[in-house]
């Protein structure tokens, strides 16, 4: 899905997105900062089948708790692929999840230490 506003200030969709992910859907927005606001995207979802759905945003606080919540109430799986500006608003977005039903997990890559 792309931004709420791709001629806005977070801009369209990232182009390694278009070129790497073949598979994708581009569903359009008009400016729903939750994309679960727009019908389309929720028909595109609901099309698939599946019932897990990897969200990401520019802040997890704001472009992906309003569609994860709602995705949830809706029975889908939720992980987050997004971050926060800031440690407390990660730590209040992880709480807010859970509050709300969201399953939560943290992956990070492995280091090479010596």
């Amino acid at each position: 899905m792309p931004a709420s506003e791709p001629a806005g200030t977070n801009g369209p969709l990232m182009p390694e997105i278009h070129r790497d992910a073949l598979h994708a859907v581009y569903v359009p927005r008009t400016g729903e900062v939750n994309a679960w606001d727009n019908a389309d995207s929720v028909a595109e979802i609901q099309s698939t089948a599946r019932k897990t759905l990897v969200m990401a945003g520019v802040w997890t606080s704001v472009c992906v708790m309003f569609p994860a919540l709602d995705a949830v109430a809706a029975g889908y799986a939720v992980p987050d692929a997004s971050g926060d500006p800031s440690e407390m608003a990660s730590r209040i977005s992880l709480a807010r999840f859970a509050l709300g039903g969201v399953t939560t997990i943290s992956v990070s890559r492995p280091t090479n230490r010596r």
